[in-house]
């Protein structure tokens, strides 16, 4: 199966499951980036990485460093100071790091249950649109979506059906069709 493929399995599960918010190809506001994130009717935030082979699966703890060691030391948000205009506001600005909970997806047998880390759930995909929790996530912290994960979905969304993709591939479309 494609990565589309177990992404669409995942979100009709989700809608199913009657998640409201429900996306590809999350990044950005302290997340770092999610095959697939759901947020629940509470505020709770889900992510599923979609991993496709064994390399890809391993490479994923040697190139995201920094979402693993916040996911097993489960530090779920960062505070900033809120800027405006370059001076300080006295406001206090929080970023989520990481979902509530974290699922690795991939097709039966790909990763087994004894290599999941203790901060994952796994969840097989099958080619008739099934899925099977081998092992299910534990909850990493309490904190619901704020204010600032809305506005990041928004951002995305808005992006999506104006451009069909993010501002940014925009811009770089319009930037190589410049050069022919």
């Amino acid at each position: 199966m494609s990565t589309n493929e177990i992404a669409d399995i995942i979100i009709k599960n989700l809608r199913e499951r009657q998640f409201p918010i429900f996306l590809t190809s999350f990044a950005g506001r302290g997340f770092s980036e999610a095959d697939v994130l759901g947020i629940n009717r509470n505020g709770y935030i889900y992510e599923y990485e979609i991993k496709r082979s064994r390399s890809d699966f391993f490479a994923d703890f040697k190139n995201k460093t920094y979402k693993h060691r916040n996911l097993k030391d489960r530090n779920a948000t960062h505070t900033y100071d809120a800027w405006k205009n370059g001076k300080r506001t006295g406001d206090t600005y929080e970023l989520i790091l990481i979902p509530n909970r974290f699922f690795y997806v991939c097709e039966k047998g790909l990763i087994s249950i004894n290599e999941v880390p203790e901060y994952a759930g796994l969840i097989y995909v099958q080619p008739n649109g099934s899925m099977d929790e081998m092992v299910i996530a534990k909850q990493l912290h309490k904190n619901k979506a704020n204010v600032s994960v809305y506005q990041r979905v928004a951002e995305i969304m808005c992006q999506r059906s104006v451009y069909g993709c993010s501002y940014y591939k925009h811009v770089a479309k319009l930037s190589d069709e410049k050069h022919f």
